[in-house]
């Protein structure tokens, strides 16, 4: 199990910690930094995590700044799972160059390599 950190910065950058490969019971944490607003992240179907419910992340609070996703045991090897982030518009005035921003998680054909050891 791996821990995948999922970022979305104030200039609509999508950054993925250390990659945007997973695999199954991987851990997926989706955080926003600089963006004091809800930020809402929806997932693709077929989604990859155990929760197909979207997320609302906002950092003005250490709280709702990142929420956990679990990766499901149902994944398909060589799948692409795609998500969505958006500034819903009551507060786009804030954000004026924010677009819809597209994410992708992949789940790679090999096994992790801590499995490929074993």
């Amino acid at each position: 199990m791996s821990l995948v950190v999922v970022e979305i910065l104030a200039d609509g950058t999508i950054r993925y910690s250390p990659s945007n490969q997973i695999h199954a019971n991987d851990s997926v944490t989706f955080q926003v930094d600089g963006i004091p607003v809800d930020v809402e992240v929806d997932f693709d179907t077929p989604c990859c995590f155990t929760s197909s419910d979207p997320l609302t992340l906002n950092s003005s609070n250490q709280a709702t700044a990142s929420a956990p996703e679990t990766v499901s045991t149902s994944v398909t090897p060589g799948s692409k799972y795609g998500f969505t982030a958006t500034i819903p518009d009551a507060h786009r005035k804030k954000f004026p160059n924010w677009e819809v921003k597209r994410g992708e998680l992949e789940v790679p054909v090999d096994p992790p390599e801590d499995k490929k050891r074993r």
